[in-house]
This record gives C-alpha cells, structure tokens and sequence, in this order.
C-alpha cells in the first residue's frame, strides 16, 4: 500500500505522499462535475487574539 501511495504522491507532482495537499485532490459530484477539495473544505486559518487598549 505505501506504493501505491507513493505512485499517486509522484504522478500529483510531488516527491512523497507527505506533500500532498487538498489542492491535489479532486471530488466528483452528483453533477459529473469535479471540484477541488480545498474548495469544498478550506483550510482554516486560527485567529491570532491581539491585546487592545481600552
């Protein structure tokens, strides 16, 4: 199995499995339609609280 994933890891463009990000991954739709995965599910970025003056 680490193979396989390694083959899909290169033919995504990537040197090993660990640099695949969700741009490299597609979802097809019930439309036929693909959509990349970091459109569907967005990496979120944490907030940072800052100190404000009152």
């Amino acid at each position: 199995m680490v193979y396989v994933v390694g083959i899909i890891a290169h033919s995504c463009g990537v040197k090993e499995p660990r640099e695949l990000k969700r741009f490299h991954a597609r979802v097809v739709g019930n439309n036929g339609l693909s959509v990349p995965l970091s459109e569907l599910h967005p990496d979120v970025i944490p907030e940072i609280p800052t100190l404000t003056n009152s």
